[in-house]
């Protein structure tokens, strides 16, 4: 038996019979039987049902029985096995962002006086690492794809173009997404 993604209830029947029954033939008429399971037990087997009042279903947290059967045959045990399935829970956290090199500080607003600004195009190389439990998908560095690996460890080599200011976005495999702005600790001499 396979549970699936339908919510629900599943029965599991075992018939515990003195004798062969006839396996198929039982299959067919409960399938075209109406009502619910047990109903469809009795109309089809009838007089070789074991009597429910015969029957003494263990509680012992195991499946069992005694019964006594007076002269009839099968005794049914019918397993209810409730399906609930819940959706995942769906991550809404974005990746945490943490540039390793060159040495860096995070601002939330403008890049704060005391900075200089790069007097020429200047190629830098940027190394860090965007966490997140569900899987980094990409990293941007001043807009630019970086090389990112599975553990979410990146690196760019980017062009700074008269700035001191690295501009990150990390996006996680469901979709979210941090933006984050960081000043390269270099003071004007």
């Amino acid at each position: 038996m396979r549970l699936d993604e339908t919510t629900g209830t599943d029965y599991v029947c075992v018939l515990f019979t003195r004798q062969p029954l006839p396996f198929a033939m039982l299959l067919q008429r409960l399938d075209a039987a109406p009502g619910p399971l047990l109903s469809r037990l009795q109309t089809i087997l009838g007089a070789d049902l074991v009597a429910e009042e015969s029957i003494r279903y263990a509680d012992t947290g195991g499946i069992g029985f005694t019964a006594e059967s007076r002269g009839r045959t099968v005794v049914p045990v019918v397993v209810a096995i409730e399906h609930v399935h819940e959706e995942p829970m769906r991550d809404t956290t974005p990746p945490q962002i943490v540039v390793l090199a060159p040495a860096v500080r995070e601002v939330t607003g403008t890049v704060e006086p005391g900075f200089d600004i790069a007097p020429r195009q200047v190629a830098l190389t940027v190394q860090g690492q965007a966490l997140d439990a569900s899987g980094v998908a990409e990293v941007l560095v001043n807009g630019q794809r970086a090389q990112v690996d599975t553990a979410g460890n990146f690196q760019a080599v980017v062009q700074l173009n008269g700035t001191r200011t690295l501009y990150i976005r990390a996006t996680d495999t469901q979709g979210n997404r941090r933006d984050a702005t960081f000043a390269i600790l270099r003071y004007a001499p």
